[in-house]
């Protein structure tokens, strides 16, 4: 909520297929195994690139659940800079 108007304040963090795209990239950037990340680099080349790169993390054990992790931090991670560029701060509240 802004507190200068009371009212809310939009949070402008939206994702398109380019930011998929770009994730996908950063996360490909981050896998330690050369061949594994060569293959994955090549999976995203072209038409059908979601697609075929949710394929490939399946196929490789553990590579969904690191690559599910690693979006959500991301997507944390983006919420968590807004807020402070924004100047708010989060406060739990206990039911």
């Amino acid at each position: 909520m802004d507190h200068d108007t009371g009212r809310y304040v939009l949070f402008p963090i939206r994702t398109n297929s380019q930011d998929g795209y770009t994730n996908m990239e950063l996360f490909i950037d981050e896998i330690k195994d050369p061949v594994i990340q060569n293959l994955a680099s090549q999976t995203i080349k072209g038409s059908g690139a979601f697609r075929r790169f949710k394929d490939f993390i399946r196929a490789y054990l553990n590579l969904e659940q690191e690559w599910y992790t690693w979006k959500d931090d991301r997507s944390q991670s983006r919420a968590w800079d807004w807020l402070e560029e924004e100047g708010l701060v989060l406060v739990k509240i206990k039911p």
